[in-house]
């Protein structure tokens, strides 16, 4: 377990100084076109994405700082893990289900009522797409079913 936790930790460190990289490139070119006069739209976008490139940075190395001790290795904490991912699972399967076939239903009563507008096509169009991903959901959850069924 020990090389796994050291090969973790060098990934996580090569990950903050990939990101520290990116945060100090993105610092510069925040300076040169705060003082070459750039657009504020440039500036604000520069700022943005070095403030994102900040967060990674510290997150990557905060991970890194924590591999293999106890906090990182405790099974409590993966169990309670597994079960909020498996109820954001289900509560997402339901939001999709809900909000994909409403917005059909809302489709469908808006085009009897005014007809066939971009309006309507496009509350359409997303709730054909948002069941479509609860379908994919389904599958994916019948697949990996499957396959443990079959694999035991």
């Amino acid at each position: 377990m020990e090389k796994n936790n050291q090969k973790r930790k060098l990934v996580y460190y090569l990950e903050a100084f990939f990101f520290l990289l990116c945060s100090v490139l993105t610092l510069y070119e925040l300076g040169r076109d705060f003082l070459s006069k750039v657009e504020w739209i440039k500036l604000l976008k520069d700022s943005v994405w070095l403030v994102l490139a900040v967060i990674v940075t510290v997150g990557s190395f905060w991970r890194a700082k924590d591999v293999g001790t106890s906090e990182d290795d405790d099974k409590r904490d993966r169990y309670l893990t597994m079960k909020v991912d498996q109820q954001v699972y289900r509560i997402t399967k339901v939001l999709l289900f809900m909000i994909g076939f409403g917005l059909f239903a809302s489709g469908m009563i808006l085009s009897k009522s005014v007809g066939y507008n971009e309006q309507v096509v496009v509350i359409i169009i997303i709730s054909a797409v948002l069941v479509g991903l609860w379908n994919l959901l389904l599958l994916i959850e019948f697949i990996l079913g499957l396959y443990n069924y079959l694999r035991k």
